[in-house]
């Protein structure tokens, strides 16, 4: 949807306005356009008035794109990177994602929970952040997985609250973004997918790394198969069959 409103542009002549798009959301039009001086900002395109301060990138913007919701908005600056945005403060989202290739664009998916990132003839599909704020339960889980990845004798886990709150998350149901990351995090390694809203299990992912057979997906297959021995297994004589 096209964003046009003389008075939402006032303040940039058309020559330097480099991408308008809009979004449409609880009856509130909205809309995101791209100027050379290295900025990108949301307006509200009936008042006319900015809702975002200016996004500042280090190059001009080309494209940009809305989330379903209207909450996130996706920019693609000329320095080759994707840059996710909170829609209603203009706070970025997630690091600068960046390619090598000469045409970059990124577009969310139709639930809002995943950014396609095309880099030139690559392309990622990226999780999203949930919306809203966290439950308390999410800085519990940060403090308990920072202990296993920098053991500290001072700062043990408070294993039976862990516990509890593994039980309370596998046993829950229905389709709040946290609960799902929660299942996912504590999930078996065998039956987890490969994000907490994917619905493709990490063996089947690894599966058709083996299948491709080249250097490249091999040894992806072989990054994300640590904790499984018997995928290291038929990983490794093939990678010594490939020519160095």
């Amino acid at each position: 949807m096209g964003c046009r409103n003389r008075r939402t542009h006032r303040r940039d002549s058309p020559s330097r306005i480099r991408c308008r798009v809009g979004s449409l959301q609880s009856r509130r039009l909205t809309c995101c356009h791209c100027v050379l001086d290295h900025t990108a900002r949301v307006w509200d395109a009936k008042t006319g008035q900015p809702i975002t301060p200016p996004l500042q990138h280090p190059a001009p913007v080309e494209r940009a794109s809305f989330s379903p919701d209207g909450r996130l908005v996706a920019t693609v600056a000329a320095d080759g990177a994707i840059r996710v945005w909170d829609a209603r403060t203009g706070d970025m989202l997630h690091l600068p994602i960046r390619g090598d290739g000469n045409e970059h664009f990124a577009v969310f998916s139709p639930d809002g929970l995943s950014l396609l990132a095309v880099d030139g003839s690559s392309l990622e599909i990226l999780d999203m952040p949930p919306h809203g704020v966290p439950p308390s339960w999410v800085l519990e889980l940060a403090d308990f997985a920072a202990t296993q990845n920098n053991y500290n004798q001072s700062r043990l886990p408070d294993l039976p609250k862990i516990h509890a709150l593994r039980s309370q998350l596998l046993s829950s149901s229905g389709s709040d973004p946290w609960k799902l990351f929660g299942k996912w995090y504590f999930a078996d390694s065998g039956r987890r997918t490969l994000s907490p809203w994917s619905q493709i299990s990490l063996e089947s992912y690894v599966s058709l790394l083996i299948e491709r057979g080249d250097r490249e997906s091999l040894e992806s297959a072989r990054s994300l198969s640590h904790d499984h021995p018997s995928w290291i297994a038929k990983i490794a004589p093939l990678l010594a069959k490939l020519p160095s």
